[in-house]
């Protein structure tokens, strides 16, 4: 066993889209309206297209403190992420996420 500073993971739950979905619920808890926006994503590391590295996509989620995702959890996000896009240069399009979101806060508006 580790030494407790990690948490255990239920791999059943660990589902591409669960991830997402947790990742979309924890924005949505801190009012965030744009998920492409400056406040998660740093401007600096975007491509010209929007899309950011996989890597910054990564460090991105994980240094932003309000968020409790795992790097498993953004690791499955990004998987799902480049299946999507068949994307062979390992950019993460942050602008599919914010349509996804969009749809995502719009159910959750219309209740």
């Amino acid at each position: 066993m580790s030494g407790g500073t990690t948490r255990d993971i239920d791999m059943r739950k660990m589902t591409h889209l669960n991830c997402l979905r947790k990742l979309f619920e924890e924005a949505r808890a801190l009012d965030i309206r744009e998920i492409n926006s400056d406040e998660i994503f740093k401007e600096s590391l975007k491509n010209f297209d929007g899309s950011l590295k996989k890597d910054d996509f990564l460090y991105c989620l994980l240094n932003k403190e309000e968020l409790t995702l795992t790097r498993s959890e953004i690791t499955s996000i990004q998987s799902l992420m480049l299946n999507i896009t068949k994307n062979e240069s390992n950019n993460i399009d942050i602008d599919e996420i914010q349509f996804s979101y969009k749809q995502y806060i719009g159910y959750y508006d219309s209740l």
